[in-house]
């Protein structure tokens, strides 16, 4: 029951954040899950991937160099932010912003003249005076 309603959902999604904590490994753990979930239930989005709270090295439990060897294996971009500091999370959101509108302009690009409809205004046609 539960997956019936996640397609709903997921529809006419665009752009998906995951986002993981990165002073918590188990919130890594799951964005396969989530990755996964996404694949299955979106037909073409943009995803990437957030390691938040960056700001405390000491406290950072998952590493930069396995989360960019795990986006590069899966496909997305990763990010690394901190919110509390405000580092880098316009960044991503822009990215994600461009993403989207390039996958829509490419999308757009590869629809076959036949599945464009255009709409012109039609130019009437000049009154003719006949004869008898």
């Amino acid at each position: 029951m539960r997956h019936r309603f996640l397609h709903r959902y997921y529809r006419n999604t665009h752009g998906v954040i995951v986002v993981y904590d990165v002073t918590n490994p188990e919130s890594f753990v799951n964005v396969k899950r989530w990755l996964h979930e996404i694949a299955q239930n979106c037909d073409s989005v943009c995803t990437v991937l957030v390691g938040n709270k960056d700001d405390d090295p000491s406290r950072k439990r998952v590493e930069s160099v396995d989360a960019k060897r795990f986006s590069d294996q899966m496909g997305v971009r990763l990010y690394e932010t901190s919110a509390k500091e405000n580092r880098n999370v316009e960044e991503m959101f822009l990215s994600v912003t461009r993403l989207v509108l390039r996958m829509k302009r490419e999308n757009q690009a590869r629809l076959r003249p036949s599945e464009v409809v255009t709409i012109s205004k039609t130019k009437k046609k000049p009154h003719v005076k006949r004869c008898c």
